[in-house]
């Protein structure tokens, strides 16, 4: 079976796979955990402009009914790293992003974050008689009401973590220092935590040749051959597309450096 797991501390704790393979707290009929893929990273700052977005969207969430109003608000709940919200007005079902969206439904993905709040958040800001797709579903009560409360069932997709993986072939130099791909790894892996040209957000596109300047980072006058990119090991691409439903993911055991 699956579950969802959150770090608690802030900023760009790593997750590697196989890092979560204790439990610390006794729990009746579960015996064993292991992660397959790296967790989503967290960051302790934001670039300028994902402040300007996220201005943006707490103007957004004064309003009700629109989906940028539901996206803001479920955005707001503590933990939640990253969301994707969209809206089918259509009365047929849509396919949006790699996901098919049903009729006159909202559909929201989000990391991290409380599943209750999440349900939450979406119901207070959802216009009223819409349909919901997602692969969670929580009952959540209109606090406005005494009881007996009005209940809702909400659904919202908790994306599946996607890890990327990155071959990078870099020119043979005597100049080059000796930890040249250990530098590489680490000003990669950086370039994600501390928020430079690669975002790694729920339907994003990932493109190999943003990681130039990350790699130069390590060393200026190294000579890059190529950087591939993909969903699986020995990668060949130049990009990858992810749906609505996935989020990727990278960690530095992903990342090899091969100079040639």
């Amino acid at each position: 079976s699956e579950a969802t797991f959150t770090c608690r501390a802030p900023g760009p704790i790593a997750c590697p796979p196989g890092a979560l393979n204790k439990i610390y707290q006794s729990i009746a009929g579960w015996d064993a955990i292991t992660n397959e893929s790296a967790g989503a990273l967290g960051r302790l700052t934001e670039t300028r402009s994902e402040f300007e977005k996220r201005r943006v969207n707490s103007v957004a969430a004064n309003a009700v009914g629109p989906i940028g109003a539901v996206r803001a608000a479920v955005l707001s709940v503590e933990g939640v790293l990253d969301v994707y919200a969209v809206d089918n007005k259509s009365g047929s079902s849509a396919l949006i992003g790699g996901v098919t969206v049903a009729a006159n439904s909202i559909y929201v993905a989000a990391v991290g974050g409380d599943e209750n709040d999440i349900a939450q958040a979406i119901l207070a800001k959802a216009s009223a008689g819409c349909g919901f797709t997602g692969d969670t579903t929580v009952t959540v009560y209109d606090n406005d009401y005494p009881d007996p409360k009005p209940e809702y069932d909400i659904s919202f997709q908790v994306p599946d973590n996607i890890p990327l993986y990155i071959a990078v072939s870099v020119r043979d130099d005597d100049s080059l220092p000796t930890d040249i791909e250990e530098k590489i790894k680490a000003e990669m892996m950086a370039e994600i935590e501390q928020g430079g040209e690669v975002a790694l957000k729920i339907g994003y596109s990932v493109y190999a040749l943003d990681f130039s300047e990350a790699i130069k980072r390590a060393y200026a006058d190294v000579n890059i051959i190529s950087i591939k990119i993909g969903k699986s090991a020995s990668p060949t691409g130049d990009y990858v597309d992810f749906n609505i439903d996935e989020v990727p993911t990278l960690d530095a055991t992903n990342i090899t450096v091969t100079q040639v």
